[in-house]
């Protein structure tokens, strides 16, 4: 188990980890800093650089750019990559430093990375194979299950095939 060296991803590591496996906590791992605005109110961070969060190489006043956060999170993904060997591995880290590092994975560019989702406490499974990564899971989390749950309530439709016996079957009761 791998997580960034922040205290939320740092605790949560330590519940995966559990007694039996061995926890590691990587500086690289960090968030997007907000660098002079850490702490601002969101507007505020928003306001102060066109672009940021949008344009990879933006960054915020004392920050780091998307692109940046990227190259380092890359670098200890690598490096817990060829330490692990093939491995299941578990890498905690936050909505930015994910959306990077997925692109990264599956060969997105930032500008496409930056409009991947990703939740609060949100689960991504990847695997490699052949050289590729492939998703499996992107962004699930038990509220997903639940917006997926009201979405597909409201797309059913009260005709819907034909049940043995002939009669129709209403999708709402099956």
């Amino acid at each position: 188990v791998h997580a960034s060296d922040i205290a939320r991803a740092a605790e949560t590591a330590d519940v995966l980890a559990g007694p039996d496996r061995a926890r590691h906590l990587h500086a690289g791992l960090r968030e997007i800093p907000l660098g002079d605005l850490e702490g601002a109110h969101f507007s505020e961070v928003f306001g102060a650089t066109t672009g940021f969060l949008e344009d990879p190489d933006a960054a915020l006043p004392g920050g780091e750019s998307f692109r940046r956060v990227g190259d380092r999170a890359a670098a200890v993904l690598e490096a817990i990559l060829a330490v692990e060997e093939g491995r299941d591995v578990i890498v905690l880290a936050h909505g930015g430093v994910n959306r990077a590092l997925l692109g990264r994975l599956l060969g997105l560019s930032p500008e496409a990375a930056l409009r991947i989702r990703q939740d609060w406490a949100c689960v991504n499974l990847l695997d490699r194979a052949g050289g590729r990564w492939r998703p499996r899971t992107i962004n699930w989390s038990p509220a997903g299950l639940e917006e997926l749950e009201h979405a597909r309530r409201a797309a059913l439709v009260k005709a819907g095939p034909i049940a043995p016996g002939g009669h129709v079957m209403d999708w709402r009761t099956a």
